[in-house]
Formats: C-alpha cells, structure tokens, sequence
C-alpha cells in the first residue's frame, strides 16, 4: 500500500509544483492559456498555495508518509475542481482541462483508500490469538 500511495502522493505533488509555480515564473505564458485576469496578485498567491501543497505531497512521498497526505491531497484536488468550475465560467475553458487530473487523483486515492480497508480486514489484529 505505501509504495503505491507514495506513488500517487509524488505525482499530484509534482503535478501541484509544476502548475503553481507557472504564474510565478512566466505570468504571460499562464494568462495567453488561461485568459485574462485583473487581479495578479490573486493568481499568484493561489499559484503559491498550490505550490505549497504539492511541496507537503512530495514530502510525504519522500518521508514515506503517503498515508497521511491521503486526505489532504484528495481534499485539495477536490477543492480545485470546485475552483476550476467557477473559474471556467468565468476566465477560460483551460480550467475544464485541470478537473482531468484532479479526477484521476480524486480516483488514485480512493484507491489507495480502500486497498488500504481491505489490507486492515485482512491482516490479524495483533492482540488476537488463535483460539482452536
């Protein structure tokens, strides 16, 4: 189970990395593909809190502590969808775009969720003996 919630914690982090640091390092590139914004200062500090979280995903990754990003990291893809829908109607189609991988780690991690369920129903309790 750890290796593949690592797995899936390393990747929306380095996914969240790479697209908040976007409108940090090259803001015209971001607004030609996301639309115009007035308030860039707004697109930044967003652009700075996803960087954030994929920064604490890929520390999860690497401490081996995938577990515990597990509801952080569905949270937050959660959450971006959410943002993506009212942004879209808003700014640009790009956005409907985003809700693709913020699907697929909503998918991976109640994947690692529940083969993580049923690994702990499978194991035996260690304070349990064997009766015969």
């Amino acid at each position: 189970m750890t290796r593949v919630a690592s797995f899936v914690s390393g990747l929306q982090g380095a996914y969240f990395v790479a697209t908040g640091l976007w409108p940090l390092l090259h803001m015209r590139s971001f607004l030609s593909v996301t639309g115009p914004k007035t308030d860039l200062w707004l697109v930044r500090s967003f652009g700075l809190l996803v960087t954030a979280v994929g920064l604490a995903l890929l520390h999860a990754c690497v401490t081996r502590a995938p577990r515990s990003a597990l509801p952080f990291g569905l949270s937050t893809a959660a959450a971006l969808i959410l943002a993506d829908f009212l942004a879209s109607h808003a700014v640009s189609l790009a956005y409907l775009l985003d809700v693709v991988p913020e699907v697929f780690f909503i998918g991976a991690w109640l994947f690692v969720l529940r083969r993580s369920r049923l690994a702990s129903v499978r194991a035996p309790s260690s304070g349990s003996r064997h009766v015969q």
